[in-house]
């Protein structure tokens, strides 16, 4: 049997006819102490467990994953890992996407919910799935050894069978799965060695590659449930505004137009104040959201515009900040430097502009509601859900397709909670999808931040004192503000207070900047930005002390043996400081990504190839990438997240800037905000640098030090010093 994958969802009376049919096989839970008798597939016993493995007679194998599949790879790489220890065919698998409820949440350093994000979905279950995987292993070679009435010791497993030595039986999985059922668990099972692997460290194929190739993968717009009522979302123009009035008598009128919902403002939720629009068809219902006329009562976002509130971070800057980091004494280590450098840098809002916009199929019906969504959050979408609707959990039911992109974005389940209300109020299923426009309008959009850095050379060409004070709005205030900690929203200067360079004197400050846009996860958060600050600046300190920047920052990192050996392998891969093609210029960044469980860091560092003619034409012609993130599960999939995130990094730092006027933002599609087009982008050459550390995260780990590896090449270029992204706003003639 090929393997497969399917996102079919698996609600609880699925799984137990499954079960049924599998005539009771093996279902090993995943991520609990494993003490105990290994689990017949029933109700009761499947209580309280997070991702599951199913062992049926016909020996396959069933991976019920907790984590949605967003196109980072977990629906390959996590199979990877437990089907190691198991010792499965990898034809042998199949996964399927398991249904939002309790039992499926995971602590995620206190967090204990059922998300994805923060690149943590393989550094949190590899070691839980290694075990499940081994546990598993150990019931099937004792059932084989009582059956076959000698001991364990005389048994061994192979792709799916347990074998006899020195004969030829043979039993398979399938086969020991009923009995192997009935025996106790190893509360620690033995774990093979890192040698004896064989699926991790190699680069498997992508499980899902076929269902998305051959159309037969459902995303969220796929969904087609009976009787479904088409709906699309039309909200107040102005971010956090309020609806007035509307036209409502005209535009119910209208062809195919059901039903005009209005779900009003809730912040809680990230829920914009909105007229949806029900109709017997999208087309129908996009034209009738087109016709609607608001009168909207715009609040505290009148008159806001880009230049203001870049008046209001420039004047942020000039204020006494909150310490965040503060080790020795900066202004005194400045006062007496040699020669001081100083400057400001700004980046821009961003949108997530995922390809598939925001949707969710909803039914809510007889004190029930079932949902239908690619989503990264069901346990905030399950919460959510229960609040609007008054609906106890039991009575919801969540069922995660695939996502067509994710980046953050789909963390908050405000388009869910939109479909549901329409739902409720039709009475039927709604299919809600926001058009392009509505999802560039209303997204929760990545912050702007500016900086301003002060740094000091002594007589010897070394730093001596740094300052550093950002401004941002807060993330943390909107999402989660019990998580700010004296005033410091960790978020806006993550990656520069934890910086990895060694500073005696470096003072660290953050002004909140009070503005209204509505703000949301994305891939990198502030290390993005932060970066961006802090690797452009010590470039600027390199030249000022008329030093090589790789050699300087080698300088600053002495008792960073990680560090030093991604810088040094992407110095070496790029031919670093040896004579390149003429008119070939390069940057180099360094940024160590540390998850926020704190349990793991990533190493980075990027050497950009650029060159750049004299009207100012700018070509990136290589980006080398030098990553360690531990122990590496799948290569090509680390190296495909590494592309990914420098594809990501190039479209924010060459084009990405939503704008406003009068509290509307100004991008409405793909033509006024543009993405990294193919033939922009440039060659890519990944170096994964061994480690024998326990996997770390790799989803966004190569995007902070694209931008300045980037702009440190096109300084090295044309002498231009680029302080402000995006790059297309700037003339390099």
């Amino acid at each position: 049997m090929s393997n497969s994958i399917k996102n079919i969802q698996l609600s609880r009376r699925k799984f137990l006819s499954h079960s049924a049919k599998s005539a009771i096989g093996l279902a090993v839970a995943i991520n609990i102490p494993l003490a105990g008798n290994a689990l017949a597939a029933d109700e009761k016993n499947i209580a309280k467990l997070t991702p599951w493995l199913l062992i049926s007679p016909d020996n396959t194998a069933t991976i019920y994953l907790s984590q949605s599949e967003m196109g980072q790879g977990v629906y390959t790489g996590l199979p990877q890992i437990l089907a190691d220890e198991l010792d499965l065919d990898w034809q042998q698998i199949s996964v399927e996407t398991a249904y939002g409820e309790e039992k499926y949440k995971t602590d995620l350093n206190g967090y204990v919910a059922q998300f994805v994000g923060g690149s943590l979905s393989t550094s949190t279950f590899y070691l839980p799935l290694r075990k499940s995987g081994a546990a598993a292993k150990h019931v099937l070679l004792q059932a084989a050894a009582n059956h076959w009435s000698v001991d364990e010791s005389q048994c061994y497993a192979e792709s799916g069978y347990i074998k006899l030595k020195n004969s030829n039986k043979t039993l398979t999985y399938g086969e020991l799965a009923t009995a192997a059922s009935k025996l106790p668990l190893p509360k620690e099972p033995k774990l093979k060695t890192s040698a004896e692997f064989k699926f991790i460290g190699k680069p498997m194929h992508r499980l899902d590659t076929k269902a998305k190739t051959n159309g037969t993968a459902e995303f969220g717009i796929d969904v087609v449930v009976p009787n479904m009522l088409y709906a699309t979302a039309k909200a107040s123009p102005t971010l956090n505004g309020k609806i007035i009035s509307y036209n409502e008598a005209e535009v119910i009128k209208m062809r195919g137009v059901k039903a005009l919902v209005h779900v009003p403002l809730n912040h809680t939720f990230s829920v914009p104040d909105t007229i949806i629009v029900v109709a017997d068809g999208y087309w129908n219902a996009k034209k009738a959201a087109d016709a609607l006329k608001l009168e909207v009562d715009k609040g505290y976002n009148k008159g806001v515009s880009t230049s203001s509130l870049k008046k209001q971070y420039a004047q942020a800057l000039t204020q006494p900040g909150v310490p965040a980091r503060a080790d020795g004494n900066a202004t005194k280590a400045l006062s007496t430097a040699r020669t001081q450098i100083e400057a400001e840098y700004e980046v821009p809002y961003l949108a997530h502009a995922t390809m598939e916009p925001m949707t969710a199929t909803v039914s809510v019906k007889n004190g029930k509601a079932i949902i239908w969504a690619p989503i990264q959050n069901q346990s905030y979408t399950h919460w959510a859900m229960s609040e609007t609707l008054k609906l106890p959990y039991p009575a919801i039911e969540i069922n995660t397709t695939f996502l067509g992109g994710g980046f953050g974005r789909r963390a908050t389940p405000e388009f869910v909670v939109q479909a549901a209300l329409a739902s409720k109020a039709v009475g039927k299923p709604v299919k809600l999808i926001w058009s392009r426009e509505e999802d560039m309008r209303q997204d929760n959009y990545r912050q702007a931040y500016s900086a301003k850095l002060t740094a000091g050379i002594d007589n010897h060409g070394n730093p001596s004192g740094l300052k550093i004070k950002i401004a941002a709005q807060s993330l943390f205030s909107q999402i989660m503000p019990d998580a700010i900690v004296n005033g410091v929203d960790e978020s806006s200067v993550e990656g520069i207070a934890d910086m990895p360079y060694e500073f005696n004197d470096l003072s660290v400050d953050i002004v909140d900047v009070n503005a209204y846009i509505p703000l949301g996860w994305m891939r990198s958060i502030g290390r993005g930005p932060n970066a961006f600050f802090l690797e452009s600046f010590l470039d600027e300190m390199a030249h000022a002390a008329n030093k090589d920047p790789y050699l300087f920052r080698r300088n600053l990192m002495k008792n960073n043996k990680r560090g030093l050996a991604v810088l040094d392998a992407v110095a070496k891969a790029a031919d670093w400081g040896k004579p390149l093609p003429k008119g070939r210029y390069q940057g180099i960044a360094y940024h160590p990504y540390t998850g926020r469980t704190l349990e793991w860091t990533t190493h980075a560092a990027e050497v950009v190839e650029v060159s750049v003619s004299d009207s100012g034409q700018l070509h990136i012609h290589k980006v080398y990438c030098a990553m360690d993130c531990g122990t590496v599960v799948n290569p090509a999939q680390v190296e495909a997240m590494a592309q990914s995130a420098i594809v990501f990094g190039l479209t924010a730092a060459l084009k990405g800037n939503i704008t406003f006027e009068d509290g509307q933002v100004q991008q409405s599609n793909f033509h006024d905000y543009q993405l990294l087009n193919l033939s922009e982008m440039p060659k890519v050459e990944t170096i994964l640098v061994p480690s024998d550390t326990p996997p770390a995260g790799t989803g966004e780990s190569a995007m902070p030090p694209l931008a300045p590896a980037l702009t440190n090449a096109i300084f090295a270029a044309r002498g231009k010093r680029i302080r402000s992204l995006p790059v297309k706003s700037q003339s390099l003639a």
